[in-house]
Parts: C-alpha cells; structure tokens; sequence
C-alpha cells in the first residue's frame, strides 16, 4: 500500500515537469536571459524548501563524512536539467523534450540499476527492462516525428 502512494506521487509530480519547463521558458523569454530564468527558478525552489523547513521544524543536520561531490552534484544536476529543459522546450516542443528527457531518464536509471551505481542495490537488466526501453525509444520516435 504504502509504495503505492509512492508510485500515485511520481505521477503526480511528473505530470508537472512539463509546465515546469513550459512556465521556466516563458520566463527564460520575459527576462531575455535563459540563465536569469533558470537561477529564478532554483532559487524559489531553495526558498519554498527553506520555508517548509522552518515551518516543519525539520531537524538539520550535516555529515562532515559527505563527499564533497554529494554535496553539490544533486544541485549542480538539477540547474543543468532546468536550463536545458527552459531552453529546449520553445524549439523542441515540451512532448518532445520530454521524450528524449524520459528516454535518457530510462537508459541512465537501468545502468543505475544493473550496476548498482552510487551504492544502490544491483537489479539486473531482464528482458521486460529491455524491451521497455525498446518501446519507450518507439514512443520517442513516433513523438518526435510528429513534431516534425
């Protein structure tokens, strides 16, 4: 039951990537400046994370054995996701940004997975695996030439 939940919350939150991304670039076009628009955006993501916290009274703490690329890889990550996501979308479109950007998703989390990357449990490449990302490259494909 309760990874269910789980499952109903990524759907939920995927579901709003893409006005993300649509609302970033219509910002990114108002400021004339795609990397005003995305620090706008990482910045008001700090700021409603920082006031959750204080609100929540969420204890914090800091691991002086957290590796220095930890720390930053995450933030550094998630700005190069919002660039290119506010960037792309006017001239992709946001169906086909986003299908390249779940493509990508999939092939990198399957590697992730198999190799148990980062330290996370190892889970086999299987013939379901493969042939999702087989479908998933299909429904790509079919995407991208519509928007063509």
């Amino acid at each position: 039951m309760k990874s269910s939940i789980f499952l109903v919350l990524a759907v939920l939150g995927g579901s709003l990537i893409p006005f993300q991304a649509a609302i970033n670039s219509i910002l990114a076009k108002n400021f004339g400046n795609p990397f005003l628009a995305a620090l706008t955006s990482t910045f008001i993501s700090f700021s409603s994370l920082l006031i959750i916290i204080l609100v929540t009274r969420q204890q914090v703490g800091f691991s002086i054995n957290t590796n220095w690329w930890v720390l930053i890889g995450g933030g550094i990550i998630g700005a190069f996701v919002v660039f290119i996501s506010l960037s792309s979308a006017p001239i992709l479109g946001v169906s086909t940004l986003f299908a390249a950007l779940f493509l990508g998703q999939l092939l990198a989390s399957i590697l992730i997975d198999h190799f148990g990357i980062l330290g996370l449990q190892t889970r086999a490449i299987d013939l379901s695996k493969v042939l999702g990302i087989i479908f998933l490259f299909l429904g790509f494909y079919l995407v991208r030439k519509s928007s063509i």
